[in-house]
């Protein structure tokens, strides 16, 4: 009986310790530095940036023409069934900002109204949440572009969740 207690306070902690490092109804994660980069003008950069989640973050410009054919893509995204699923791409921003999204080379819908809270090192993250659809398995890919003009916000990450 202690040996059956034992068992079921560890794997009660276990699923804990999982709950939290992964997140209840988290689908995927993954830190934009370390999803695929396309062009030399993409960078991931953020040395001195202490409220960053990772090793760095990505800023793709946006502000001169050619900016657009830069690319970050999440690729291989795993969703358990087809269906709604939210999107929280966590960035920085310290002026106007927008970013071409393109899930499963889909439609594109351009993000705005990113919230003002300055450079990494100048306060906390944002979260900015959007709604999208997934297909069930592990076949999904979101692309992110800066939107020529406008000033990319510095990505930190981005994070799946079921709606359900």
């Amino acid at each position: 009986m202690i040996n059956d207690f034992y068992k079921v306070a560890c794997m009660t902690f276990l699923m804990l310790i999982i709950g939290v490092s992964v997140g209840f109804g988290q689908v995927y994660t993954m830190e934009a530095e370390d999803a695929d980069l396309t062009n030399a003008g993409v960078n991931a950069s953020g040395g001195g940036c202490a409220n960053k989640s990772g090793s760095g973050l990505v800023f793709m410009r946006g502000t001169t023409a050619g900016d657009g054919d830069r690319v970050l893509a999440f690729n291989s995204i795993d969703a358990p069934s087809t269906g709604k699923y939210t999107m929280k791409l966590t960035y920085f921003a310290s002026k106007e900002s927008k970013l071409e999204l393109v899930v499963n080379g889909g439609t594109k819908t351009v993000l705005s109204d990113f919230e003002l809270t300055g450079f990494c090192y100048e306060g906390p993250s944002n979260v900015y949440s959007f709604e999208i659809d997934l297909n069930e398995g592990a076949n999904n890919t979101i692309t992110m572009s800066p939107v020529e003009g406008v000033t990319s916000p510095y990505l930190d990450k981005l994070e799946i969740f079921s709606t359900d």
